[in-house]
């Protein structure tokens, strides 16, 4: 029988956890790599008045109750490896190191670089992260001025001059400098496109090729060009216009207005999960995984929701929040055709194991009139 290691789960909490702070207390987007970047676990995305920035830090994030056994003043000592700190101080954005700890549910952080690192006699370095230093509300203009002290700018190669050269320009890759009506037409017609194809249902390749082919359609990449060149064009079309798509069928985020189908919103969502009487706590909504606090006025639980591919992320998420909360978390699968029973019998043995409440709710489509 294959087993789950203790370390495998502490890690996830971690992950977790961050991914909740980062997101419920910043106010800001998490992006997991989940590809195994050496020494970096995630990147933070500063968020400025619901407009993404692009200015970004590294996270390497470390989870257990072993990362904080060696007290320092006022805090604990971390001591990276040589291979880890070449990597981290030679990275191309700032780098920050997140320590979770399990007892007290916080995480704790500190900043990797010349002014924090202290070599010591051994000629091997340390640095020590700050008990005080948690992150949450209270971190958001250090590590604002954090995220600010690089470039964080993209040199991408212009279309060629009329001397044939090809001159570098600095062009940012999420869309800020876009005047507001050329975004709002941007959006409605790339969201109208995704709309008739059926976005969240194509392959990778698929959506691969539509994005080369909006970067040529007039009505999108034509009104970006004055503003982009064609490499960020597709950057910005795939890393921050479509992942607002889905939280815009479901009536969130700055994009819901221009979509033309609609998902459950997550008022429906909680009232399918809970009962007539819940509704979603204003302010609570969080992503990656998708959740908020769902109250009845007297009560309050947990909330998280996707698909079935996203089941054990979702699962992690509410394990992260679910010690010492009075009701248990609801983990809700959304799906467009049923699941055979087979399936959701796994799924339910899997989440009672893990003391979550499990629900399965169809994702009905709802055409808009515009």
């Amino acid at each position: 029988m294959m087993h789950r290691k203790p370390s495998a789960r502490s890690a996830s909490l971690g992950v977790a956890r961050t991914r909740l702070a980062v997101e419920e207390e910043l106010g800001w987007l998490f992006r997991e790599q989940v590809t195994e970047d050496f020494g970096i676990d995630a990147h933070l995305e500063v968020v400025d008045d619901e407009v993404v920035t692009g200015k970004l830090v590294a996270l390497q994030i470390k989870s257990g109750l072993s990362f904080f056994q060696e007290q320092g003043p006022d805090g604990w000592w971390f001591r990276p490896t040589k291979d880890h700190l070449r990597y981290w101080t030679n990275h191309s954005l700032p780098v920050v190191l997140v320590m979770y700890n399990p007892e007290t549910k916080q995480c704790h952080w500190q900043l990797i670089d010349g002014s924090t690192l202290i070599e010591t006699s051994t000629g091997n370095s340390k640095v020590l992260v700050p008990e005080r230093q948690i992150l949450s509300k209270s971190a958001r203009r250090q590590l604002h001025s954090i995220a600010n002290s690089r470039s964080n700018t993209v040199s991408v190669e212009a279309s060629p001059t009329s001397t044939g050269a090809s001159p570098m320009r600095p062009v940012s890759w999420y869309g800020q400098r876009m005047p507001k009506k050329v975004r709002a037409a941007v959006v409605s017609s790339a969201y109208r496109a995704a709309d008739q194809v059926g976005w969240d249902q194509l392959p990778n390749v698929e959506r691969s090729r539509l994005y080369s082919a909006w970067v040529d359609d007039p009505s999108i990449g034509g009104i970006m060009a004055p503003y982009f060149s064609k490499q960020s064009i597709r950057i910005w079309l795939k890393d921050s216009l479509m992942k607002e798509y889905v939280r815009a069928k479901e009536g969130v985020g700055p994009y819901a207005q221009f979509v033309t189908i609609r998902y459950p919103t997550p008022d429906e969502i909680v009232s399918a999960a809970c009962g007539n009487g819940w509704f979603v706590e204003s302010g609570s909504m969080t992503i990656k995984p998708s959740h908020c606090f769902a109250t009845d006025g007297i009560y309050r639980r947990h909330i998280f929701w996707g698909e079935a591919a996203s089941f054990e992320n979702l699962i992690v998420a509410a394990l992260a929040v679910a010690e010492g909360e009075l009701l248990r978390p609801i983990v809700v699968i959304l799906h467009r055709k049923n699941h055979s029973m087979e399936q959701k019998l796994t799924l339910r043995k899997l989440a009672d194991r893990a003391q979550v409440k499990l629900i399965f709710l169809t994702r009905v489509e709802t055409k808009l009139l515009k």
